[in-house]
């Protein structure tokens, strides 16, 4: 089982996000594009990519600042934050040329830094190398129950070539019934576990979640294969010998491997500037 590696870009320039995320995409990662500090920072709240990769704008987008800092301290200040947050490989495509904004970046924390004009060729042989750090890392661990596969350290759900975005309850109550999938699990139980004792006899929030789950489940075109048992609990239906847990390491980054969204028709020239 592989799983198509995944980047979180945070680029607040539209043009520059665009063409970044067009050409990850047709080198086989997933990406999630973000736009603003707080868009990236809250993504790494629900999600556990390999990479990072911090794009600074060379013009002015948004606000200027606060209390006068200069552009480039503010986006130095932005790296240690992706930095606190996260384990991930983090790679900072820097606005300006020269080695003063690269030794920023990595004073920061970053793990590489790449000055304009930011070949093409040359950011994805980065990212190659990142990943290739990320590999020796140890394999994760998947829940695998018919279409649906679990990442238990990303906590994540992809389902056919999609991820799917999940909750932190969203999630344990998934993991629940995934864990136990062909059997059935009491709603006190997955109470108990996902929300803790206090809530035991609230069945409204089971309601609540596994409808979104379902909901969610089937926007990724995919057969819901919860069922409820009135009055004793649900159960993850699981085709025969189609569950498991086992651990996987993350595919190359451009092996044409399952992921969300749609790679480009036409690669990028590979010696071309992404800006």
């Amino acid at each position: 089982m592989t799983v198509r590696p995944r980047i979180l870009l945070a680029a607040a320039d539209n043009r520059q996000r665009r063409r970044l995320r067009v050409l990850f995409e047709a080198h086989g990662y997933y990406v999630q594009a973000t736009a603003t500090e707080e868009e990236a920072l809250h993504a790494l709240d629900v999600s556990v990519p390999q990479i990072v990769v911090h794009a600074p704008s060379a013009e002015p987008v948004g606000p200027a600042p606060p209390g006068g800092e200069s552009r480039a301290k503010a986006d130095a200040a932005f790296t240690a934050r992706l930095r606190a947050a996260t384990s991930a490989a983090l790679i900072v495509l820097t606005a300006t040329p020269g080695e003063t904004p690269v030794i920023d970046a990595l004073a920061a924390g970053a793990d590489d830094a790449i000055a304009p004009p930011h070949a093409r060729g040359e950011v994805i042989a980065r990212l190659e190398l990142a990943m290739r750090r990320v590999r020796r890392t140890p394999e994760r661990r998947l829940h695998v129950c018919g279409d649906l596969v679990l990442d238990v350290e990303a906590r994540e759900l992809t389902i056919g070539d999609k991820h799917v975005v999940l909750t932190r309850l969203e999630y344990r109550l998934l993991e629940e019934l995934v864990i136990a999938s062909g059997h059935l699990v009491a709603h006190d139980d997955l109470l108990t576990r996902v929300w803790g004792p206090a809530h035991r006899g609230r069945l409204q929030y089971l309601r609540v979640y596994i409808g979104r789950l379902r909901q969610k489940i089937e926007q990724a075109g995919a057969r819901v294969p919860i069922t409820n048992v009135p009055g004793l609990g649900y159960r993850l239906e699981r085709e025969p010998g189609n569950a498991s847990t086992a651990p996987v390491s993350a595919t190359s980054p451009s092996a044409n491997a399952n992921g969300n969204a749609p790679t480009s028709a036409v690669s990028p020239t590979a010696n071309a500037s992404v800006k």
